[in-house]
């Protein structure tokens, strides 16, 4: 049984690969949730080659509004999914629309999605990956391209720097620094030739050089001036955009 069921995962994992769904993007966002491996494997074998390509973008969007974002770690998910799994064995459920509305409690609303994004802290320590597809998602969709993260050469850069000099203090404190350098609002993409410029130089001085970037969601970095608060603006900005990116057709 054991050995039957990583054929399956590696053959759905083939076929995901064959229809868009391996790229490394999305490959984080189906390894993050391993609770839904019954429904997936499911929906492999028993709905079309398009059917369950939509299956894996649902699967995929749940994700990370729910775990990733939301921070929602229950039982919850895996009832519902394991649930939809019978009913996708059973015949009950045919297409991708019927799985959605069958696992749509799982799927955070626009307004508690958005409330979360706007204060997630995501560390490049422990995440970078994470925080790469995240934001050239989040550029894909400003910008009309459609770049992954890991063949792109761009860089993360950390507007408040990690190890920032005393210019910042005045805006930022030693005491309250660390809870906002890994702020989903505080990070952008950049070339590397240019974050290595940036190092830890002003506000000012890296805003030059940002508006030299070819990345959209880089360039549009116009505030005056960098601080708390124009750095959480900036994250509801970039929660409204991923609203967009992560959000399934098929529930209202």
């Amino acid at each position: 049984m054991e050995l039957y069921i990583c054929c399956e995962v590696t053959d759905i994992r083939r076929a995901s690969a064959n229809f868009g769904y391996g790229r490394p993007s999305h490959r984080i966002l189906q390894t993050s949730d391993s609770g839904a491996l019954p429904l997936l494997l499911a929906a492999y074998n028993n709905l079309s080659t398009e059917e369950f390509t939509k299956v894996l973008r649902i699967i995929s969007v749940i994700t990370f509004r729910y775990t990733i974002i939301g921070g929602l770690h229950t039982n919850l998910k895996e009832n519902i999914y394991n649930i939809a799994a019978v009913k996708i064995s059973t015949g009950q459920i045919t297409t991708a629309s019927n799985v959605a509305q069958e696992v749509r409690q799982l799927y955070t609303s626009d307004k508690d999605f958005k409330n979360a994004f706007s204060t997630s802290i995501i560390s490049t320590k422990r995440g970078k990956k994470l925080v790469r597809y995240i934001l050239f998602e989040i550029e894909n969709q400003l910008s009309g391209t459609d770049t992954d993260y890991e063949d792109s050469p761009a860089t993360i850069e950390h507007i408040l720097p990690e190890n920032s000099g005393v210019e910042w203090e005045n805006n930022f404190p030693l005491s309250i620094q660390e809870s906002f350098i890994y702020r989903l609002g505080n990070y952008t993409i950049l070339e590397d030739d240019k974050n290595r410029l940036c190092g830890t130089k002003s506000f000012d001085e890296k805003k030059d050089i940002y508006h030299t970037s070819q990345y959209k969601m880089t360039k549009d970095i116009t505030a005056s001036e960098w601080t708390t608060n124009t750095l959480e603006r900036r994250q509801g900005r970039l929660a409204d955009t991923a609203t967009a990116v992560w959000r399934l057709p098929y529930i209202n």
